[in-house]
């Protein structure tokens, strides 16, 4: 199916709890180095992957990001991934969203535009019939395309996405 990973393979036994898929089998891993199975594997021998995912009526799984990377903004829980591809429906324009820590909320939905100069009042309102309320960056900065912070394998270093947001308070 378009956009999935696919079923399970034979001998590997899936389940979703909470988003976060968990999977066991033969062909499973044992541990990680220098790691006790007991560290790996909770006491029925699921492996929870950090992987979040969905899945369909048919048993294909959709990922939808990493656990670590999920924001936490006042209670509820917010797919990077997700608004990235809603900021990149309506306005053609690649970002890369984070949470950054907030007093009130925990953290706060921020977007960082990559070589465009948008008017963010309008963006956010045209993310109203693509997100719910809570999902909508409630902070904006821009960057040109070639100040996007990589790390040495080439993906975007968000740790130094975060630091773009700390250089320009309330961005």
């Amino acid at each position: 199916r378009r956009g999935s990973f696919g079923k399970p393979a034979p001998g590997i036994e899936c389940r979703v709890d909470d988003s976060e898929l968990l999977i066991r089998g033969r062909h499973v891993m044992q541990r990680y180095h220098r790691r006790s199975r007991e560290e790996c594997f909770d006491a029925d021998g699921w492996f929870r992957t950090g992987d979040q995912v969905r899945t369909d009526a048919d048993g294909f799984y959709y990922f939808l990001g990493r656990r670590d990377t999920m924001i936490k903004t006042a209670g509820a829980n917010v797919s990077p991934a997700a608004e990235e591809r809603a900021i990149g429906k309506v306005t053609g324009v690649t970002a890369h969203v984070i949470g950054v820590p907030d007093p009130d909320r925990g953290q706060v939905v921020a977007a960082v535009l990559v070589g465009a100069d948008i008017d963010t009042d309008a963006l956010r309102e045209l993310l109203r019939s693509e997100l719910s309320a809570y999902k909508i960056p409630r902070r904006f900065t821009t960057v040109a395309p070639g100040a996007v912070p990589l790390l040495s394998s080439g993906k975007v270093d968000l740790r130094r996405v975060a630091d773009l947001f700390a250089a320009v308070p309330n961005a």
